[in-house]
């Protein structure tokens, strides 16, 4: 399935392989990725999502890598390929960006939530309480760079965030790298 993404993606195949495989074994329909950077992850999940696929990035934040003019064009690029994409560009935690999801929701609910945006705790925190509420029942959570220790002095607190997270049913996609790895909760 990678090699019809034709985007760039951040996530190493080892790790989103297997990660799309389970997910694809829940069958989701709505699906929301929070910091979009090339995209080709969102375009991953449109191969495997019945319903919309919604993205919320920020330009020139600190996860996209993409001034507004390359935001645009790789949302454009994301709708051509797949017409229920809608791409939403924003600070993630700001509550008109979650009234837009929301709004795009139009009172259905979320399978998945993939918080990839701002690494930083407090910003992590407020993309879950702020999103975990659209989710569905058994809906998840999914979290990328669980594996980041190295860059913590950079801000990236991934993996402490995720090691705070007490839930027993924790599931976890890993190549075992000093960056990476994808970690899920039940929402």
């Amino acid at each position: 399935m990678l090699e019809a993404i034709t985007l760039p993606m951040l996530q190493w195949p080892g790790e989103i392989e297997p990660f799309v495989e389970w997910l694809k074994e829940r069958q989701p329909r709505h699906i929301l990725e929070i910091g979009t950077a090339g995209g080709g992850l969102a375009m991953l999940f449109g191969r495997v999502a019945s319903g919309l696929i919604i993205s919320v990035d920020l330009p020139s934040g600190s996860s996209s890598g993409l001034d507004l003019a390359g935001c645009t064009r790789r949302n454009d690029a994301l709708r051509e390929d797949n017409p229920r994409f809608v791409g939403i560009l924003g600070n993630s935690y700001h509550p008109d960006t979650v009234a837009q999801v929301s709004q795009v929701l139009n009172g259905e609910s979320l399978s998945l939530i993939f918080i990839d945006g701002d690494h930083h705790y407090d910003a992590i925190a407020r993309d879950v309480v702020m999103y975990r509420p659209l989710a569905q029942p058994g809906g998840y959570l999914a979290f990328h760079d669980i594996n980041a220790d190295k860059f913590a002095s950079d801000g990236v607190d991934v993996p402490r965030y995720w090691r705070d997270l007490k839930d027993a049913s924790k599931l976890t996609w890993t190549v075992n790298g000093d960056w990476g790895g994808i970690g899920a909760v039940p929402a």
